[in-house]
């Protein structure tokens, strides 16, 4: 499963971190920021996961994506576009 969305959740914000934490366990979620670029782990737009008996999601990489602009090369968020590239096992 992946979750991917604008959570609004601070991790320098105790509440915030007791519900990201609260979600990421009760879901069985892994917050990919956290894992493969934890120097970023303060934005609030996050990518989860969780691997299922029949298919392992290993995340490979984490990034911001420059690239998501108009044909002006304006922003189309007010968020700057985050990607994860996942590596696909079979168990």
């Amino acid at each position: 499963m992946i979750v991917i969305g604008d959570t609004n959740l601070k991790r320098r914000r105790d509440s915030d971190l007791a519900a990201l934490e609260r979600l990421l366990a009760e879901a069985g979620l892994e917050d990919v920021c956290a894992l493969v670029a934890p120097e970023q782990s303060q934005r609030i737009d996050r990518i989860l996961f969780r691997s299922s008996a029949h298919l392992q999601l290993m995340p490979q990489s984490w990034t911001l994506q420059e690239d998501f602009v108009d044909t002006e090369n304006r922003a189309l968020s007010d968020h700057e576009a985050i990607a994860v590239r996942f590596t696909l096992v079979h168990p």
